[in-house]
């Protein structure tokens, strides 16, 4: 139930006590299932948001792509390809920055390497 939870909100991504809000479990319930899964690899946390693995995967494949055709995206760009507010694409963007696939340069980022 938590996990399906995840996955349909796609890049919206929760938050813990959202989750815990929307199962009506208790924090400590909420907490040890997000272990799990997290453990398992089926989802990532990227700050206080909990995303489906496959949800990155797919805007990872969108971005590089992406990136591949227009060699930079603006911060403006990257909200329209995540298609979520700044809420969600400010940490998408910091942890495709983490996870070395984008550099940023000043209010571009690039594909590294």
């Amino acid at each position: 139930k938590l996990k399906s939870h995840i996955v349909a909100a796609g890049l919206a991504a929760p938050r813990r006590k959202e989750l815990c809000e929307a199962l009506r479990q208790p924090d400590t319930v909420i907490g040890r299932a997000l272990q799990l899964l997290l453990d398992e690899r089926n989802i990532v946390r990227i700050g206080e948001l909990y995303f489906a693995k496959d949800a990155l995967d797919g805007l990872q494949m969108r971005l590089k792509a992406y990136l591949e055709a227009n060699d930079q995206i603006t911060a403006a760009e990257f909200k329209v390809l995540v298609g979520q507010s700044r809420k969600f694409t400010i940490p998408l963007a910091e942890y495709f920055d983490g996870q070395k696939l984008t550099l940023r340069i000043g209010d571009i980022r690039r594909l590294r390497g």
